[in-house]
C-alpha cells in the first residue's frame, strides 16, 4: 500500500465500544406512550422490541464486530420494520446514546429496503454524526410511512470509508451507538416555520416550544405594545423600524428566525406582558424543541431549498442534519449555537456570512458543490481540521478566524485570502497555490508561522498579513524587491517587525525574481 495511505502494519484501532451496538430500543410509534416488551433474550438470534402498534426485529446477533478495523471494512445487518396497528404510521430510524470520535464522516451507514407489499426506499449512504460526547437522539433517515400490516426489511452496511488518502487522523477513535427506530408522525409545522414559493419552501425559523393554546387576539394591542418593546433594551430598534417589526411579527411572522410564540416559549416575553400584547397564552402543556434538530426535505409535498437568515440562530443546538435537498444557507441561519460537527451535503451551493460562526465546530468539509462562502462563516470555532471547496474562489474576511488550526491548504483557483481571514489560529504551516493575486491586511495575523512562501502570482499584499507569528524565513518568488508589487503595504508591519515578532527584508526575506 502507498505511504499516503494507512498500512495493515499500522491499522487504525477503531475500538468500537462493545463493537457497533445494533441494538433496538423503541420510542413510541404509536400515537400515545407504551412500555416496551422486549421478546427474546441477548443469546438469541432473533432480537424484537415491541410496543403497541409496531415492531423491529433484527434476523441475526445483535452486535456487528468491528474491533482492528482498516479503512475498506463493511458489516451488515438484517432488520425489519412492521406495523402491527390498523392505522397508517410514520417512522425514522436514529442512533441513541451515540458517541462516534471518526471524523470527516468516513464512518458510513445505508440500507436496501423490500416491502412486503410493493416497494420501500433503499435509505441513501450517510455518514454517522461525529460526537466526543453522548448525543441522545441522533437522526439519520425518515419520516418513513408505512402502512398496516407492512413489513419494511432493510438490509443495512456500516462502513469505514477509504477515502484513497493519508487517514492517521482516525487512528485509535470509537464508535457506540444503539440504532433505534422513533416516531416519525410529529408534522414539520410543530417545529418549524417556513414560507413556499414557487414550490419550493424556506425553513425561516425553529419554535422553542409549541403549546396546545397560542393565540393573537387583539392585532392592535400586539403591534402597539410589541413597537415598544422593541424601541426597547435588548432590541432598541428606532421607531419605525420597531412599527414595522411589530407588523410582521402581530401576523404571525417572523423576524430573524424568531416569532412571538418564540419569545413566549423561550422567556424573553414573560406573563405580566401577555395582556398588553393581546395574547392568549398557556404554557401548562409546553412541548420543548429538541436540541438535535432534523431539518426535513419536503414540507408539504414541497422540497425544502433554503434555510432562511437567523433561522436556527442562538437555539442551543446540539447537532442539526442538514438534507441534500437544501442549496442555499442564508445568514446568521446557525450561528451561536453548540454544534460540534455538521456535514454540509453536497447540494449545497451557497453559504451566506456568519452561518456557523460562534459554534463548536472542531472539523468542516466544504464540499465542491459550493461556490459562494460568506464572511465569518466559520469564525469563532474550535476548528484543528477545515478543507476547502474548489468551487470558490475567494476567502473572505475572517472566514476560519479564532479557531485552533494548524495546517491549512488553499485549493488551486483561490484569488484572494479576505482581511483576517485565518487570524487567531495555531498555524505553523500553509500553503498558498499560484492562483493567489492578493493577500489582505491581517490574513494570517496571529499564528504560529515560521517560513512562508508568497507564490509569483500574488501582486497585492497589504499592512499585517503575517504579523505576530515567528517568522524566520519569507521566499518570494518571482520578484526582486518589493517595488514589483502594484501594492507592498507597510513592509514592517506586513512581516511583523514593527511589533517585535517577524522579519525584515535585511534579516529573512529572500527574493526569487529574475533580477535578484
Amino acid at each position: 500500500m502507498e505511504e499516503s495511505k494507512i498500512t495493515k502494519s499500522n491499522k487504525i484501532k477503531i475500538i468500537v465500544i462493545t463493537a457497533l451496538i445494533f441494538l433496538v430500543s423503541i420510542a413510541g410509534i404509536s400515537y400515545a406512550y407504551f412500555t416496551i416488551q422486549i421478546i427474546g433474550n441477548d443469546t438469541a438470534s432473533s432480537m424484537r422490541l415491541r410496543t403497541a402498534n409496531m415492531s423491529l426485529v433484527y434476523n441475526d446477533v445483535q452486535i456487528v464486530s468491528g474491533e482492528y478495523v482498516e479503512p475498506g471494512w463493511t458489516q451488515t445487518k438484517t432488520l425489519t420494520v412492521t406495523n402491527n396497528g390498523n392505522v397508517n404510521a410514520d417512522y425514522i430510524i436514529k442512533f441513541r446514546e451515540l458517541v462516534n470520535t471518526i471524523i470527516n464522516g468516513e464512518l458510513v451507514i445505508s440500507a436496501t429496503c423490500t416491502s412486503s407489499t410493493g416497494t420501500c426506499d433503499n435509505l441513501p449512504e450517510r455518514a454517522v454524526h461525529s460526537a466526543s460526547t453522548e448525543i441522545t437522539d441522533a437522526y439519520m433517515y425518515g419520516p418513513i410511512a408505512i402502512a398496516p400490516g407492512v413489513t419494511h426489511t432493510y438490509t443495512l452496511t456500516a462502513e469505514f470509508k477509504e477515502t484513497g488518502s493519508n487517514q492517521n487522523y482516525n487512528q485509535n477513535k470509537y464508535f457506540n451507538g444503539t440504532l433505534n427506530i422513533g416516531d416519525g408522525t410529529a408534522t414539520s409545522e410543530d417545529l418549524f416555520t417556513y414560507t413556499v414559493s414557487n414550490d419550493e419552501v424556506t425553513i425561516t425559523g425553529y419554535k422553542i416550544g409549541k403549546n396546545s393554546t397560542f393565540e393573537i387576539v387583539d392585532v392592535n394591542a400586539c403591534q402597539s405594545t410589541g413597537a415598544y418593546m422593541l424601541q426597547q433594551s435588548p432590541y432598541n430598534m428606532d421607531s419605525s423600524s420597531a412599527v414595522a417589526a411589530a407588523q410582521v411579527l402581530c401576523s404571525g411572522g417572523t423576524i430573524q428566525g424568531t416569532t412571538i410564540e418564540d419569545q413566549v416559549y423561550s422567556g424573553a416575553i414573560e406573563s405580566e406582558y401577555y395582556n398588553a400584547l393581546g395574547i392568549i397564552v398557556d404554557i401548562s402543556k409546553t412541548v420543548y424543541s429538541p436540541s438535535d434538530v432534523i431539518i426535513p426535505s419536503i414540507i408539504d409535498g414541497k422540497q425544502v431549498t433554503t434555510t432562511d437568515e437567523y433561522a436556527f440562530n442562538g437555539k442551543n443546538l446540539t447537532s442539526v442534519v442538514i438534507p441534500n435537498s437544501v442549496e442555499e444557507i442564508e445568514r446568521d441561519a446557525f450561528g451561536s449555537n453548540l454544534l460540534t460537527s455538521v456535514i454540509i451535503p453536497n447540494s449545497i451551493t451557497t453559504i451566506g456570512k456568519n452561518v456557523f460562526m460562534n459554534n463548536q465546530l472542531t472539523s468542516i468539509v466544504i464540499p465542491n458543490s459550493v461556490t459562494s462562502l460568506g464572511w465569518s462563516s466559520f469564525d469563532s470555532n474550535q476548528l484543528i481540521s477545515a478543507v476547502i471547496s474548489n468551487g470558490i474562489t475567494a476567502i473572505d474576511e475572517t472566514m476560519f478566524a479564532n479557531n485552533q488550526l494548524t495546517t491549512i491548504i488553499i485549493p488551486n483557483g483561490i484569488t484572494g485570502l479576505g482581511y483576517y481571514s485565518f487570524s487567531g489560529n495555531r498555524l505553523t504551516k500553509v500553503i498558498i497555490p499560484n492562483t493567489v493575486l492578493y493577500i489582505n491586511g491581517g490574513t494570517f495575523y496571529n499564528n504560529q508561522l515560521s517560513t512562508v512562501t508568497i507564490p509569483s502570482s500574488v501582486e497585492y499584499i497589504y499592512d499585517h498579513s503575517f504579523d505576530d507569528n515567528q517568522l524566520t524565513s519569507v521566499i518570494i518568488e518571482g520578484k526582486s524587491d518589493s517595488n514589483d508589487f502594484s501594492e507592498y503595504g507597510y513592509g514592517n508591519n506586513i512581516w511583523g517587525w514593527a511589533s517585535g515578532s517577524g522579519c525584515t527584508d535585511a534579516t529573512c526575506i529572500t527574493w526569487l525574481g529574475s533580477g535578484s
